[in-house]
């Protein structure tokens, strides 16, 4: 008895290209201009030392006569509404912190008026 025992082999080859495409997104996110307040150059709502001292600072740079200070700049730092930024300005915000450190109850506008 004999028997054929031979195997047929197949190889098969199979190639795939995968394609993966990335969209990029942009986020826009907008914030929302902060109301300007009087003698407030930091703006984080407090007036203080810190104001005064940076309106002097502003006072520096501008006395120079390099650079004029814009309409927000008098609208921020020009307290006694004298068309300038100088030490006057820093001086009512600095009485004005003393004020409220002790108790004072004025707003900024009445106790500039005051003054």
């Amino acid at each position: 008895m004999c028997f054929d025992t031979s195997i047929a082999s197949t190889t098969t080859t199979v190639q795939s290209t995968i394609v993966t495409t990335t969209t990029a997104s942009t986020t826009t996110t907008t914030v929302p201009a902060t109301k300007k307040v009087l003698g407030d150059i930091d703006g984080n709502g407090i007036l203080d030392a810190v104001d005064a001292s940076k309106i002097l600072g502003s006072y520096a740079k501008y006395s120079t006569g390099s650079k004029a200070p814009t309409e927000d700049d008098l609208a921020v730092c020009d307290v006694n509404k004298d068309g300038y930024i100088d030490a006057v300005d820093a001086s009512k915000v600095l009485a004005f912190y003393a004020h409220t450190s002790t108790g004072g109850k004025l707003t900024f506008e009445e106790f500039i008026k005051i003054k």
